[in-house]
């Protein structure tokens, strides 16, 4: 009945609850916890604008790529340890 009412907010609560269970059973925790810090550092919210729309896929084909890279490439890591 929610769905016919309010069908982006059903959307946001699958979501939500999809990401938690990623959290609690992944075999790749650093990944998810990576996954979140970037999504928090980037001040992506699910509610705000647009991003309830473009969050997935930035998400899986931007965040997720990065934190998953080699630990050589990352971007984010100084210079000196590139090498």
């Amino acid at each position: 009945m929610q769905a016919l009412k309010n069908p982006e907010q059903v959307v946001v609560d699958e979501l939500m609850q999809a990401k938690l269970v990623r959290e609690i059973y992944s075999e790749r925790q650093l990944d998810e916890v990576m996954t979140d810090f970037w999504v928090n550092h980037f001040n992506i919210f699910i509610n705000k604008g647009a991003d309830r729309y473009l969050m997935t896929s930035y998400e899986r084909d931007a965040i997720r790529r990065m934190c998953s890279a080699n630990s050589k490439t990352c971007w984010w890591r100084p210079p000196k340890a590139r090498r």
